[in-house]
This record gives C-alpha cells, sequence and structure tokens, in this order.
C-alpha cells in the first residue's frame, strides 16, 4: 500500500472515531453530583452552572432551583471573577441539593461598576434597555438557559416541572422578588432574604404615587410590552424574611444604585425608614392585597443567612412541591383500554400483579390535594365497558352517577384546573363507538393524529387542565 492510500486509510479511520467519540459525547447522561460549567455561547451570552444531586432518581417528580445569584463582585472587566465567585456560591450550596433534592442552576449576573449597571438588581435602566445590551434583561437571559436546561433533563429521562424555584439573599433576594413580577408564568415559588432594603410591588399607584419601576408596575407595559399577569403572580408561594438587626446593607443608602433619592425618601415615608421595618410593611401590604405572601423576622440576626435558613427554607419549598403527583398510564390488550392512577399503591399492584396491564409512564401531573382554582376529577368505572371514564364537570359527574347505569362512581381521584393556567396542558378527551371506551392524552401530536387519521375516535375536547 504507498503511503499516499495510508494515510487517506487513516484519516477515515480518525474520522471514524472521531464520529463514535462524538456520538458517545451527544448520548452521554447528563454529569451527576458534579458542577457543570456551561460557558457563554452564540445561544446564551452569560456563563452559568448546573448541579445534578445523586439523591434524586429520573422516576421520581424534579425540581430547578435557581440559586447563588449575587452582587459581590463588582468591576468593568471582572466577568471571569464574577464567574469564579458563582461557582464558590453554588459549591456551598450544593449539600443543599443532595439533602432536599433539588437541582440547581446558578447564571452568573455582571456587575458593572458606577455606571447604574446593577444588572441583579432588574433596575429600571437594566429593565429598560438604556445600558448595554450585555447588562440588558438577564432575566431573559436565564429564561434561555431554564429552558435548553429542562429540554436536556427531559431528554435525559428526567420528570422535570416546568416552572422553577427561586432562592436569593441580599442582592440574589432583589433577584427573586423582581425576576417573578417580569416571569410570573414561570415561577413556582420564591424565598426572598433581605432583598435590598425595599421589595417591588405590584401596585401602580400608592397614596396617589405612581408606582414606576422599581417602586411598583405602573410603566410596566411600557418597559415590557405586555399587561402585567397579577392572576399569576397573586398565586405564586412567597417566602420574605429578613434580620431584625439587618440595617446595613441596603441599596437605599446608595442613591442611583438601584433608586432615586426621591423613590428613597418616598419608601421611608411610605413604609419605614429600616429595612426590617419597610420590608414587613410591605409584606403586610402584599398580604392584606391577597399576594401568597409569608413573611418572618428573625430575632438577632444581621446581614447573613440565619443558622435555620435551610431548613426553613426547603420546609417551605416542600411545602408547594409536594401536592403534586404523577398520573401513571396503563394499557390493556385484553380489555381494549387505557387506565390512569395517581395512587402509588394502585401502580404497584398493576406492576407487581395484575398481567392484564401494561405500565405505558406518566401521563402528566395533578394535584393530589385541592388548590385555588381547581376543581376533583372524578372517576367512574363501566363492567358494561370494561374502562374507566374520568371528568372534571361537576353536571357531568352528577348524570352519570344518577341516570347512567353503566357507569358505577368510584369517587375523585386528584385535583385539576377546568380552565388554562400558566404552565399548564389540556387533557385532551376522546370516545370510541368502536371500542367503547374514552382515551385522555396531553401530547398534541396524538390528539392531531386521531382527530385526523383515526376514524374510530371521536374528539370531545378538553377534559381538565394538567401540570406538565
Amino acid at each position: 500500500m504507498t503511503r499516499y492510500l495510508k494515510n487517506i486509510v487513516y484519516a477515515i479511520v480518525l474520522f471514524f472515531i472521531a464520529s463514535i467519540s462524538f456520538s458517545a459525547i451527544c448520548m452521554a447522561e447528563l454529569p451527576v453530583g458534579e458542577i457543570v460549567y456551561h460557558p457563554a455561547d452564540g445561544t446564551i451570552d452569560y456563563n452559568w452552572f448546573t448541579y445534578i444531586p445523586t439523591s434524586i432518581s429520573k422516576a421520581e417528580r424534579a425540581y430547578i432551583l435557581i440559586n447563588g445569584v449575587h452582587g459581590n463582585i463588582v468591576g468593568n472587566c471582572e466577568y471571569e471573577l464574577m464567574t469564579e465567585e458563582s461557582r464558590s456560591q453554588l459549591l456551598w450550596r450544593k449539600n443543599w441539593a443532595e439533602i432536599n433534592g433539588y437541582i440547581m442552576l446558578t447564571p452568573v449576573i455582571p456587575r458593572k461598576l458606577w455606571e447604574g449597571y446593577y444588572s441583579v438588581s432588574l433596575c429600571r435602566e437594566v429593565v429598560a434597555g438604556e445600558v448595554e445590551d450585555f447588562y440588558v434583561r438577564p432575566d431573559k437571559r436565564l429564561n434561555k438557559m431554564i429552558d435548553i436546561f429542562i429540554q436536556n433533563l427531559r431528554q435525559d429521562g428526567y420528570n422535570v416541572q416546568g416552572q422553577v424555584f427561586l432562592e436569593g439573599f441580599s442582592a440574589g433576594g432583589m433577584w427573586a422578588n423582581r425576576y417573578a413580577l417580569l416571569n410570573p408564568e414561570r415561577v413556582k415559588g420564591i424565598v426572598s432574604g433581605s432583598p435590598g432594603g425595599a421589595l417591588t410591588l405590584p401596585d401602580t399607584v400608592i397614596n396617589d404615587q405612581s408606582m414606576s419601576w422599581p417602586l411598583g408596575i405602573n410603566d410596566y407595559l411600557e418597559l415590557i410590552g405586555k399587561d402585567f399577569d397579577d392572576e399569576t403572580y397573586r398565586k405564586i408561594p412567597q417566602y420574605i424574611y429578613i434580620g431584625d438587626q439587618d440595617d446595613t446593607n441596603s441599596t437605599l443608602k446608595y442613591p442611583g444604585d438601584v433608586w432615586t433619592q426621591f423613590q428613597i425618601d418616598f419608601l421611608n415615608a411610605t413604609f419605614g425608614s429600616t429595612d426590617p421595618v419597610r420590608i414587613q410593611n410591605q409584606c403586610e401590604r402584599l398580604i392584606r392585597n391577597g399576594y401568597n405572601v409569608t413573611y418572618r423576622i428573625y430575632p438577632g440576626i444581621g446581614h447573613s443567612y440565619p443558622s435555620t435558613a435551610m431548613e426553613d427554607i426547603f420546609s417551605f419549598f416542600n411545602s408547594i412541591r409536594d401536592t403534586e403527583s404523577p398520573v401513571y398510564r396503563f394499557w390493556s390488550d385484553n380489555f381494549g383500554h387505557h387506565f390512569f392512577t395517581a395512587s402509588e399503591a394502585e401502580k404497584d399492584n398493576l406492576i407487581c400483579c395484575d398481567s392484564n396491564w401494561d405500565y405505558e409512564g406518566i401521563a402528566w401531573y395533578v394535584y393530589s390535594s385541592q388548590k385555588p382554582n381547581t376543581s376533583p376529577v372524578y372517576r367512574f368505572w363501566s363492567d358494561t365497558y370494561t374502562g374507566h371514564f374520568y371528568t372534571a364537570s361537576e353536571a357531568e359527574k352528577e348524570d352519570s352517577d344518577c341516570c347512567d347505569p353503566n357507569w358505577s362512581y368510584e369517587g375523585s381521584c386528584w385535583y385539576a384546573y377546568t380552565s388554562s393556567q400558566a404552565n399548564t396542558l389540556p387533557v385532551y378527551r376522546f370516545w370510541s363507538n368502536v371500542f367503547s371506551g374514552y382515551f385522555y392524552t396531553t401530547s398534541e401530536s396524538e390528539k392531531d393524529q386521531l382527530i385526523c387519521c383515526d376514524s374510530n375516535w371521536n374528539y370531545e375536547g378538553v377534559a381538565y387542565y394538567a401540570l406538565p
């Protein structure tokens, strides 16, 4: 073989090996138990970090917690130092992830010195786009990170919730407060600790004073380009806390950093002249106006995490997430029907001991206890049709129970929404005269295929709205 041919063969072999290596990288599972660095690229121009704890399994419901956001490094050319600080913020929090079972994401938010570029605070200039593009709307950069990370997690088999939790202290507390106002549909719940001396409130006017950002949302449409979604924001569970000695690190001490002097004077006169008093009065206003806020003041604590921080934070988060339950989907060749259940015992018994049913996985998520705007979903069994029927309609339930001998009422099985809400999926319902049974799906492609191409099924509309 000539040297020329040898070189060609060698090049082909190298290309083949490289292709296999690249495929292996693409198909590899996401790293678990280690901090992963995501450098800025053409899609996201901020660095970011993620951590998947070893304490969770792909079979359980997974949640993303955004934390480690800080304003600790200030400078014009210090983004790499900010990146290392963000890594260290996640490094000491990853123990929280392991103990409590949360996937973590930490964005690296830049902060420029003395030029109003306090991006973490989501101050007016940053939200309005009156600064260099690199510092404008960092919440939108985070949204891209979240979307990409959720897609990767789901492709890797994790049952990750579409909405995120946020936890932050000081600058991170400001971030959590204002991110939720700007992106309420994305938020599952927030913890905001010592949030910079004052909250941004979902108000347009207080005491005849126009509440422009960051005081409030009077100019929200002008800044954001859409109306404020008060209905969604009102439902977000919020835990806001501060130490009663925490009045030495307030953004209200530095006019022009976040607030104008006029805004500082207004906040002091309206809500109190110290951070603990001011934030307490703001929280009490939110609670009076029907927002889902829990407030706590820690005695003897200055500008630092209280010793019980982790326990309190995750007790709050867990109280939100524990009401979600997976709905499991089964198929039976013998009965020619699907079956859906949120009962772990029922699922385990069918998998273990009933050969009539094949387990197909998690279909969607619902609530195990009633939440605002949810309704019970009722379950019926038919000996005639050898199948189940599910409805969230009270009228349909009453009619089936009282007047249709084909159906036997089995009780309520879970809770779901009867109208579309942020971060919900429609559960589509079909009936087949051929198969004498109902079918339910959240899959758009499955729905479209049945409507378009399978005359055995009649589309009956949306049964209710579930969680993805």
